[in-house]
């Protein structure tokens, strides 16, 4: 099982002290790869004034992070495809490619927030779905182009590339018949292509069905967030069905999934929870019922669940979290890999209220206490 961490410094605790957040997170991917951690994975927010999920550009971060590391592999969870220009995302992805030596995991989504996508373009608004998802699709079909293709052109509902009339006048250059043509450039060309061939590993975050079919459809990777394990397992299930008709094979169960979870080891159940009950439930309680609702937490059975406040007991009933002793953390882990042959777990510790020094204890506990004890069961 590989593992990977994943942050977007929500920690309205540290709203004045940006500095802060910058040195712990560094901390985290340099200790992360020490402990053989897979890979780091950021998010990206936009536009919030009371300091949770600051992170406006993982691509960024991520080229400050591969700096400091040498092998730990750099991902974003996600890039926000309806807020890029897709040809600058392309890009920016590929130069991230090149700076890391070919360490670039590419996440991909939609964005949840109306505040957020709404700045960048109309049609990235989560609330009008067929219009973000024709956006977010353009998006990338643009990206695999320009990584692809050595020169590429596109015309599609949003973006002209290059638009009609674009001229080319430079004497040191003659025109060339590969973008050339009756006296207007025709196709364009991205430099650097990326180091990974033909370009890096795309995972999308893929909660809903329709995300889960978009991606298994196109041999893409899956990102699932949370909800619990009879529906996880209805969800990968439906991911290796899809993928494997699409692909014309027969994929395994967990092949291309990755879960995320909350997730902190201490040496005692009771430690664990004083550490972080009041982060964990400040984090669920912003995030899921006013902009998610309560989907997430859904079991198979049930029609929808009914609307209430998160309480610690919900989410532990729930399967949300992974928090606790050593012992307690490694059975969960081994059900995990068990009932959805699990292959990635990206673990989400860095919590409000929470000091960096427990964050890196947990780390270190996750991988040298809990993982041997789930390869020995």
């Amino acid at each position: 099982m590989h593992l990977g961490t994943f942050d977007t410094f929500h920690r309205p605790d540290h709203l004045d002290n940006f500095p802060l957040l910058l040195g712990n997170l560094r901390e985290q991917a340099v200790a992360s790869e020490s402990l053989g951690y897979h890979s780091i994975w950021l998010g990206e927010h936009h536009f919030n004034h009371i300091g949770i999920d600051p992170m406006p550009n993982p691509l960024m971060l991520g080229a400050d992070l591969a700096t400091r590391t040498k092998r730990l592999r750099i991902g974003q969870a996600c890039l926000c495809l309806p807020f890029w220009h897709p040809v600058r995302v392309a890009e920016d992805v590929a130069l991230l490619d090149q700076l890391s030596g070919g360490r670039v995991e590419v996440g991909i989504g939609k964005g949840t927030r109306p505040r957020e996508g709404l700045i960048f373009h109309e049609d990235a608004d989560p609330r009008r779905k067929p219009e973000q998802n024709a956006l977010f699709a353009e998006v990338l079909e643009v990206m695999i182009k320009a990584w692809t293709q050595e020169f590429f052109s596109h015309d599609g509902p949003n973006f002209t590339f290059p638009p009609p009339g674009t001229p080319w006048t430079h004497p040191m250059i003659p025109p060339d018949e590969r973008w050339f043509s009756d006296g207007e450039v025709t196709k364009i060309c991205m430099l650097p292509k990326c180091v990974q061939e033909p370009h890096p590993p795309i995972w999308m975050v893929s909660d809903s069905d329709h995300s889960i079919d978009f991606a298994a459809s196109r041999g893409i990777n899956g990102i699932i967030w949370q909800p619990p394990v009879p529906m996880l397992r209805e969800k990968f299930i439906r991911y290796r069905d899809k993928r494997s008709e699409a692909e014309a094979r027969e994929l395994r169960l967990g092949e291309g999934m990755a879960l995320m979870k909350a997730v902190y080891v201490a040496p005692t159940m009771e430690e664990a929870r004083a550490d972080t009950e009041a982060g964990i439930l400040h984090l669920f309680n912003w995030v899921h019922p006013k902009t998610r609702g309560l989907e997430i937490f859904r079991r198979p059975d049930e029609a929808d669940v009914p609307w209430r406040d998160i309480t610690w007991e919900f989410l532990m009933e729930r399967d949300n979290l992974l928090i606790g002793d050593p012992d307690s953390v490694a059975e969960q882990v081994a059900t995990l890999r068990d009932e959805l042959n699990l292959e990635y777990l990206f673990t989400y510790t860095n919590v409000p209220w929470l000091e960096n020094s427990k964050i890196l204890r947990s780390l270190e506990l996750m991988a040298n206490e809990v993982m041997p004890k789930v390869e020995g069961r």
